[in-house]
């Protein structure tokens, strides 16, 4: 199993950047980068989630939880994001709250 700094440095070379980019990206110094890297310190969380998303990998994948760098969608995870979409777009707490009823009724109905 690769470590998390070997999966850093695939990731990174096989989307043609440097070190340098990342850091760059990161608000970070090259030599945060290179550490992670070579495994002499590890990633906060929050800089595991901003690496995964610069990657389009997940979290789990980095810190080798799993050989599968996609996370996968869940119909959960699709009507949370239209709903984030539709209050974005004005809709009205009643339309929240009538969504939410058929979302429940249709995983009752299904679980």
């Amino acid at each position: 199993m690769k470590s998390t700094g070997a999966r850093l440095r695939a990731l990174r070379k096989s989307k043609g950047l440097t070190q340098q980019d990342v850091a760059s990206a990161l608000n970070v110094s090259r030599q945060t980068i290179d550490n992670y890297e070579r495994d002499v310190t590890e990633a906060s969380y929050e800089m595991l989630r901003r690496l995964a998303a610069i990657y389009g990998v997940t979290i789990d994948y980095l810190l080798g939880n799993t050989d599968d760098p996609v996370r996968r969608r869940t119909l959960t995870d699709d009507w949370e994001d239209l709903l984030l979409d539709l209050i974005a777009d004005g809709l009205t707490p009643e339309d929240v709250r009538t969504a939410v009823r058929a979302w429940k009724a249709f995983r009752s109905a299904t679980s």
